[in-house]
């Protein structure tokens, strides 16, 4: 009786096993999923390349720019046209106070001639071998031009020990515009003294007069009517007295 007690006992201790084996486990939490991401990859970033100044001297599109010069190392002797005395022929050389030649790879483009006083207009003529000086391109191997300039009929003063001069404005390109050679030429021509040829008085215009014109100018006799002569006399009217 004892042992079927025991028995019984051990059975039913092996089938609480065995039923506790076979049972589910408690489920464990399921990790959180990823989060997908559709944003772009962020690029590496970098500083621009510090600006070495090799475009100083040239626009957007990588082509020279001109420089302004306000006026040119110009010197040369002038003379009356032989085919028209009213005007003057300048023989406009490129002129430096130190000597020095355009470099190559440089070149100067008239743009304008000035006048002081502004008593003078450039006017066609002057015939010769070298080129008109408007638009004239200056370079190492070509250093001279003409300029024909006429009275445009100004009042001025005809100062003796002041003669009137012209001086020409260009502008210059340099194939190498960022080179130490194009930047030394620029500013020896904006420093150079030699700027300015002196002219004759024109003719024509004459000494201003106290109503401001000239003394050229005299006055016209007004038409007379058809049948009658122009005088500059004036005839009092008869009054009748005989006098």
């Amino acid at each position: 009786m004892r042992v079927s007690t025991l028995w019984a006992i051990a059975v039913a201790a092996l089938t609480i096993t065995v039923f506790a084996g076979c049972a589910p486990s408690a489920a464990e939490p399921e990790p959180e999923p990823t989060p997908f991401s559709t944003a772009a990859p962020t690029a590496a970033t970098s500083a621009p390349p510090p600006d070495d100044g090799g475009d100083e001297g040239r626009d957007e599109d990588g082509e020279a720019i001109a420089i302004e010069l306000p006026h040119l190392p110009i010197g040369g002797p002038h003379a009356p046209d032989p085919a028209d005395p009213a005007r003057q022929c300048v023989d406009v050389n490129w002129i430096t106070q130190g000597g020095e030649p355009i470099p190559g790879g440089i070149a100067i483009t008239v743009t304008g001639a000035h006048f002081s006083p502004p008593i003078f207009d450039v006017v066609d003529g002057c015939a010769g071998s070298a080129p008109a000086c408007l638009g004239h391109v200056f370079d190492a191997a070509a250093l001279n031009c003409v300029l024909a300039v006429a009275g445009n009929g100004a009042v001025f003063v005809a100062d003796q020990g002041t003669p009137p001069t012209v001086s020409l404005t260009g502008s210059a390109e340099c194939d190498a515009p960022d080179s130490a050679e194009c930047s030394a030429f620029v500013e020896g021509v904006q420093a150079d003294p030699n700027v300015a040829i002196s002219l004759e008085y024109p003719a024509d215009g004459g000494t201003p007069t106290d109503d401001g014109t000239s003394i050229d100018e005299t006055p016209t006799v007004e038409d007379a009517p058809e049948g009658e002569t122009p005088t500059d006399d004036i005839t009092p009217p008869d009054d009748g007295t005989g006098e």
